[in-house]
């Protein structure tokens, strides 16, 4: 497969040690079109936090992808510290009628949401997170806990989060960069039952956020959708490749001048 030869994703590979911390095969194969080596080790982080407690669901979802990052990060740092590592969490959930919809535990649950989306427009939630720790020699110590937002160019006007933080069993501070993707998705309202019956007897919903896979069977039933297709399969190419030149970006410059919050011009972040 043909890849793309860029200078940025070769200083990228040549500084870190690339981990995906995700076993979906989904991630995986949007990261193997890429075209860069990377190794897969999956999160042990227990899943099972609230959506109820938290401000709104984009704060849910970039927590479950922050903690399954760092729980990876931690992990390759214990066993192998000195090799410089970037570590790649994302978490991927359905927001419908004011309710968080992730993995279906049973049948009739995954037919409930399906028949919920019908006729009624739905938000796919990806939140991806990098971690990796940077100590340039020609800058000061930064204090930790600080952060910004990038405030990138671009028709959807983003904001992206980069933090310099301490984190519980890390023995130094380490980078978080995130970033939150949203697509609405809307099944057509004609969608006979028989069809979703026939689809949740399949299996296919069983192991997907929201019960139902963009790339599988369930394109059958979706009329239209604004956003990013990737995103609803679960990794967002343009948000995570555009993630990536920035990150190198950063890394070449002085981070702690990133920090500033007297940035001017933080779309030079993206040129």
């Amino acid at each position: 497969m043909a890849s793309l030869s860029v200078d940025f994703l070769k200083t990228l590979q040549a500084r870190f040690r690339i981990i995906l911390g995700s076993t979906s095969p989904r991630r995986k194969q949007i990261l193997n079109n890429l075209g860069i080596p990377y190794e897969t080790i999956p999160s042990k982080f227990s899943e099972n936090l609230d959506w109820r407690t938290f401000s709104h669901p984009h704060a849910y979802v970039l927590e479950n992808a922050k903690q399954k990052a760092i729980d990876v990060y931690a992990q390759v740092t214990a066993s192998n510290p000195c090799q410089p590592c970037l570590v790649i969490g994302a978490d991927t959930v359905v927001y419908a009628n004011e309710t968080v919809l992730e993995k279906p535990k049973t049948a009739a649950e995954a037919l409930k949401a399906l028949q919920l989306y019908r006729g009624q427009p739905h938000a796919v939630l990806t939140a991806i997170c990098l971690v990796w720790a940077s100590a340039p020699a020609d800058t000061e110590p930064l204090d930790t806990d600080s952060s910004v937002a990038l405030v990138l160019s671009g028709a959807d006007k983003a904001t992206e989060t980069l933090s310099l933080v301490n984190m519980p069993g890390l023995q130094e501070p380490v980078w978080l960069y995130s970033a939150i993707e949203e697509t609405q998705v809307l099944f057509a309202p004609d969608v006979p039952l028989e069809a979703l019956q026939a689809y949740v007897q399949t299996g296919e919903p069983m192991d997907k956020a929201g019960s139902y896979g963009y790339q599988g069977l369930a394109s059958f039933f979706i009329s239209k959708i604004d956003g990013d297709y990737y995103n609803v399969v679960g990794f967002p190419c343009h948000r995570f490749f555009m993630m990536l030149y920035r990150l190198v970006r950063l890394e070449c410059s002085n981070l702690k001048a990133s920090l500033n919050p007297m940035l001017d011009s933080p779309d030079e972040l993206t040129r």
